[in-house]
């Protein structure tokens, strides 16, 4: 019961936060897309996890590792900003 209040309360919450957008003054979306597609491969790397190999006793007999990308957000962050971007609320 706890875990479904929680739930609809992060629902809530969610939709009620405002939708930000990337603004530049002198910006076009070619230049836009260019910039976050760069920022995005800076800021991204390889995380990962390893998951153990069972044995079909169960026994673990090793281990195999699962690359999956993830994006440092406060270098994304920083690296439009130093293009020139702000983040503010999208415009209805």
């Amino acid at each position: 019961m706890q875990a479904l209040l929680l739930g609809l309360t992060l629902i809530a919450l969610t939709a009620c936060a405002p939708a930000l957008e990337w603004y530049r003054a002198d910006g076009d979306y070619a230049r836009f897309g260019a910039d976050r597609y760069t920022c995005l491969r800076e800021a991204t790397y390889t995380g990962g996890f390893t998951l153990p190999l069972l044995s079909p006793q169960g026994r673990m007999i090793g281990a195999t590792s699962l690359p999956t990308p993830e994006v440092n957000t406060q270098l994304f962050t920083t690296c439009m900003e130093l293009r020139g971007y702000t983040l503010r609320p999208r415009a209805s």
